[in-house]
């Protein structure tokens, strides 16, 4: 939690700043779609990435312990 507590207060701050432009004419659309990236790419973050990362270091490291048992069998 130490580490994800920055980054959602920074994509809070981020999407909170757009909200003033959605009140525009020219601009609320590409408010809209400013503040819907952020919180997407803030879920990206901290919930899939870490994923991915687990299951791909968790493949090198079972990649290495099979090589290692066959150099030493």
């Amino acid at each position: 939690m130490r580490r994800a507590r920055p980054v959602i207060l920074t994509a809070l701050a981020a999407a909170l700043a757009f909200i003033p432009l959605t009140l525009s004419v020219f601009w609320s659309s590409l408010a809209f779609v400013l503040i819907g990236g952020v919180l997407v790419g803030t879920v990206l973050t901290l919930l899939f990435l870490p994923a991915l990362c687990s299951m791909v270091l968790g493949r090198e490291k079972t990649k290495i312990v099979e090589t290692s048992h066959i150099t030493a069998g």
